[in-house]
C-alpha cells in the first residue's frame, strides 16, 4: 500500500459516521464510581436518578444552546449532569470544556476529590 493510499485509508476512518450515543447511555457503559465517591459503588446507574437522564442527554441535542435547571439539592445533578457530561465530552466529542466553582479551594477540592478520579 502506497503512502497516500495510507493516508487516505486512516483520513477516511477518522471522518466515517460513529453511532451517536448520547450522554447518559455512555455514563452507563463507561462511567465507574469507586467507594471513596459514593454508598453506592460501581458503574452508573441511571435508574437510581431517571430525572437526570433527559437533562445530561439535552447536552448534546441540536439546536441546544442553554440548559437550566431548577432542582433541589442532593439529588444526584453533579454526578449525573455535570461530571457525567464532562466525562462524556473528555471522550466523544473534545473540546473546550469550562466548571466553574464559587472560590479557588472549591475548585481544587472538586478537582482532586471527584474529577481526578473521575479521569
Amino acid at each position: 500500500m502506497s503512502a497516500m493510499s495510507e493516508i487516505l485509508l486512516k483520513a477516511s476512518n477518522a471522518l466515517r459516521f460513529r453511532d451517536e450515543v448520547k450522554p447518559n447511555a455512555w455514563a452507563e457503559a463507561n462511567r465507574y464510581l469507586p467507594p471513596s465517591m459514593t454508598n453506592n459503588p460501581g458503574m452508573w446507574d441511571a435508574s437510581l436518578t431517571p430525572y437526570l437522564i433527559g437533562i445530561v442527554d439535552a447536552l448534546v441535542e441540536p439546536g441546544v444552546e442553554k440548559i437550566v435547571v431548577l432542582k433541589a439539592v442532593q439529588i444526584g445533578y453533579s454526578e449525573g449532569v455535570l461530571r457525567n457530561g464532562m466525562a462524556y465530552t473528555i471522550e466523544c466529542d473534545p473540546g473546550p470544556t469550562l466548571l466553574v466553582m464559587p472560590s479557588e479551594d472549591a475548585a481544587v477540592n472538586t478537582l482532586s476529590e471527584r474529577v481526578y478520579p473521575m479521569l
